[in-house]
Formats: structure tokens, sequence, C-alpha cells
């Protein structure tokens, strides 16, 4: 990229990055990092007109992640989950990975973008007493 003097590169990490993760805060730091990097890379590579982005995710339903299967009772719930009112799905993340990575972004560089449903925006985590940790849905308050 920096011979060809252009490009575009898109990080993938989460929201919990950028937020308190009390379940696990060696994932939160290792999240951290990924946007960080993105951050510091973008000053870097800009002279070399390459751009750095990051998409910051949460709540997307995937194998590995699966918000919906057993919880078919919980659908209105997310209303109170997300201010979206549903689940992410992997295209939501490929549509905005995809603005960064086009000319339609031309101009931006260096920012983590979260693609979320607004949770990051809400704060995300609350801690129940009856679970007695730290948890991100209100089912389990």
């Amino acid at each position: 990229m920096i011979r060809a003097g252009s490009g575009n590169i898109v990080n993938v990490h989460s929201v919990e990055g950028m937020r308190g993760f009390p379940r696990d805060p060696v994932y939160g730091a290792m999240k951290a990092a990924v946007a960080h990097f993105t951050t510091c890379l973008a000053v870097d590579l800009g002279r070399h007109g390459i751009r750095v982005n990051g998409i910051e995710t949460d709540l997307t339903q995937t194998p590995q992640v699966d918000y919906l299967t057993g919880h078919e009772d919980a659908e209105h719930l997310w209303q109170s989950w997300v201010p979206v009112g549903r689940a992410g799905w992997p295209q939501d993340q490929a549509r905005v990975a995809l603005f960064l990575a086009s000319e339609l972004s031309g101009f931006v560089t260096g920012h983590n973008i979260a693609v979320d449903g607004g949770t990051k925006a809400v704060g995300g985590w609350l801690f129940s007493p009856r679970a007695g940790r730290f948890v991100n849905r209100s089912k389990h308050l």
C-alpha cells in the first residue's frame, strides 16, 4: 500500500474496548488496543495515502455468539436491550466496512465507528443483584 500510495484498512473490534467490560477485562483491554492501534496507524500511514478506520461491534448475531437461539421468548425485550430495538446482523457490519473502504469516506481516517445499534451510547452494562454479576440484557436483572 505504501508503494502504491493508497489503500484502506478497516479493523474490526468490539465496543467492549471502549467501555468497561466487567466479565473479562483482558478481552476489553485487547479490543481497546485494536482501537488505539487503528488511530495510531491512521496517523502514521496517512501521509502515504492510506486510510485506517475501525468498526466496534456489539450484539451481532453470528455462529460464535448466538443471541437468538433459545431466546425466542425474549424478542419483546430487544427494545430495552438495544436502542434500535433489534439484534445486529453481519451485513450491518459489512455495510459500514464497505463505506469505510470506499471513496465515499475518502476524508475519514483514524476513527472507530460503533456498529452496535446504540449500545455503546446507552452504556450497556447493569449490575444484577439477582444474578450477582454485571449483565448486558435486562432479562437477567
